[in-house]
């Protein structure tokens, strides 16, 4: 029950051992993955390392959180999938009427209007093609009558809100990482909206900058690559898998990068660059998704994992797949505090 690994530099490759009594040590090997970069120390035997420490690229210790200078909010949303049955549409515009101000208690319209940015983090919509058997599953059954759909329903939003949006693997766009922005072929009208920017996945979007404040890093990445490492991972698969999927993110920030296995998502290769790499450290992690809503904190990053607006699907269902649909996330950017707010209606079924 020890662990051999077997690592390899420009010099050559050579195995390695860990034995299980080394507590924290054999624990994080067991999180290795293939490609990616560590550095180790330890005993040099016949062909063999005796390994005493491992070493990942990990995020700097001891950076306090980063807080703005303005008292204003972003608000996180991911796989609305709209053209799908399961759309949650009653939900979204009971959201979309919150974000303007016109619902809620009196603190919570107080919050609304001091929105300033809204981050959606792929798979807006539903898609044609994705699975066997989608057609049956659409209510809307064009492309580009979907992202339309989308924007009509972005634009009821009010135009002093920001909208970054990224494209996920539901999206027209090609299923290699990192993925391109929206083609204006694909939705004009999304192009047309000047309170929407559109940015790849994955992207690092800077707000709330000021003249004496850098803003706060955003990292956003729809997180097509966690079905791997929540299958090949131990600590995840064996400690509730996509319901634990904040410890994945922290495993992956730690690693400084969000595939770090070849085979882990259809990818682009560049010789020049990794644009996977996690080479800035951001001040909050965003992704999507795996359809759960989730909020933690690793050392200075805000780790989301941003819900969705589908109700389960049949696919779903088949794995015992449990949603949290309907819910936004939103953190103070002066506070930096983080919650998640409800937006289900009861007409429509989680």
């Amino acid at each position: 029950n020890h662990l051999i690994i077997e690592i390899e530099d420009i010099s050559g490759k050579i195995k390695c051992l860990v034995m299980n009594n080394k507590g924290g040590l054999f624990e994080d090997a067991k999180d290795l993955v293939g490609d990616e970069v560590i550095g180790i120390t330890g005993t040099v035997g016949d062909g063999i390392i005796f390994i005493n420490e491992i070493y990942f690229p990990e995020i700097p210790r001891g950076i306090p959180i980063k807080k703005g200078e303005i008292d204003e909010y972003a608000v996180f949303i991911s796989d609305l999938q709209i053209g799908s049955k399961k759309f949650l549409r009653a939900s979204f515009l009971k959201f979309i009427r919150w974000i303007n101000g016109e619902v809620g208690s009196t603190e919570q319209k107080k919050e609304a209007l001091k929105v300033k940015y809204l981050f959606v983090t792929g798979d807006v919509v539903d898609g044609v093609g994705i699975y066997p058997g989608q057609d049956n599953d659409l209510e809307i059954s064009s492309v580009f009558e979907q992202y339309e759909e989308c924007a009509k329903l972005f634009s009821k939003i009010r135009k002093d809100i920001n909208i970054i949006l990224a494209p996920g693997n539901h999206d027209a766009v090609r299923l290699a990482e990192p993925q391109p922005i929206i083609d204006k072929d694909i939705c004009n009208s999304l192009w047309e909206m000047e309170n929407i920017t559109l940015v790849s996945n994955p992207s690092m979007i800077n707000v709330g900058s000021t003249k004496n404040f850098e803003g706060i890093n955003v990292l956003m990445y729809h997180g097509f690559s966690f079905d791997y490492y929540v299958s090949y991972l131990d600590s995840i698969r064996n400690e509730g898998g996509y319901d634990n999927i904040c410890k994945l993110m922290k495993i992956l920030l730690r690693k400084r990068h969000i595939a770090p296995t070849h085979d882990a998502n259809p990818s682009v290769i560049d010789c020049e660059e990794d644009y996977m790499i996690v080479d800035k450290v951001p001040d909050i992690f965003v992704a999507g998704h795996v359809h759960k809503a989730k909020i933690d904190q690793y050392m200075q990053t805000t780790l989301i994992c941003s819900s969705c607006w589908q109700s389960k699907t049949a696919y779903e269902e088949k794995l015992g797949h449990v949603p949290e649909p309907g819910r936004a996330a939103i953190v103070n950017l002066r506070t930096r505090e983080a919650k998640f707010m409800k937006f289900l209606k009861e007409e429509e079924d989680e």
